[in-house]
């Protein structure tokens, strides 16, 4: 429930029960693997950047949908400035 009200909390405009089932999963994943990486002091923009990257690559894959990527893009994006203060970085699609 935790990673449910994170996510939650950085959906901007949208509620989270209209989230793709797919989209959904996967930002739980993602969500928990930044928390675990800002938990084990791995705040390397490195790490960071990889695993949007491989989460964004997920969404392509499974949704085929431009608007996903870049609707769970933005969300990442939002969380990762929130969890490590020193990630200003946001990746271009």
């Amino acid at each position: 429930e935790k990673v449910d009200e994170l996510i939650k909390s950085h959906l901007e405009k949208w509620r989270f029960e209209r989230l793709g089932y797919i989209e959904r999963a996967l930002l739980r994943i993602a969500f928990s693997e930044l928390l675990m990486l800002k938990e084990e002091g791995k705040d390397n923009e490195f790490f960071i950047k990889r695993l949007i990257l491989d989460t964004l690559d997920l969404v392509e894959c499974y949704t085929s949908s431009k608007e996903s990527v870049k609707f769970v893009n933005g969300v990442l994006g939002r969380v990762s400035r929130e969890l490590f203060k020193n990630y200003e970085d946001s990746i271009h699609i």
